[in-house]
């Protein structure tokens, strides 16, 4: 079999959620949650010991399927997401451009989030 993409942009997830996720409407009106996950690498430092920082990763899921799993994501609870990752850049607070990372899933993206019990 052959895999022939010219690109791809998918991103694996598996870590806890941050905060109980918050589900919003456009006003367009399209359903929306966001929340965010935490990650963690295994680091070995220089003087031999171990290091495990944490990565907090921005995630929005659209549709239907945020309607549906809003309610399920609550801090601390274990997830696998997949999805896509894009950039925004905004304006801070101090007037000064930002750039954000999020991970964006989408109902029409073939995605999947699984709560597990470690």
């Amino acid at each position: 079999m052959s895999l022939n993409y010219r690109s791809l942009n998918q991103i694996t997830l598996v870590g806890r959620i941050g905060q109980d996720a918050a589900l919003k409407q456009t006003q367009s009106g399209a359903s929306f949650a966001t929340f965010s996950v935490a990650t963690q690498t295994l680091l070995k430092k220089q003087d031999g010991t171990w290091d495990h920082p944490t990565t907090w990763h921005s995630c929005v899921m659209w549709g239907k399927r945020a309607e549906t799993l809003a309610s399920h994501l609550k801090k601390g609870t274990t997830v696998i997401v997949t999805g896509s990752i894009s950039y925004r850049e905004g304006t801070a607070k101090d007037g000064s451009k930002q750039r954000y990372v999020d991970s964006q899933y989408t109902a029409s993206w073939t995605s999947t989030l699984t709560t597990c019990s470690f």
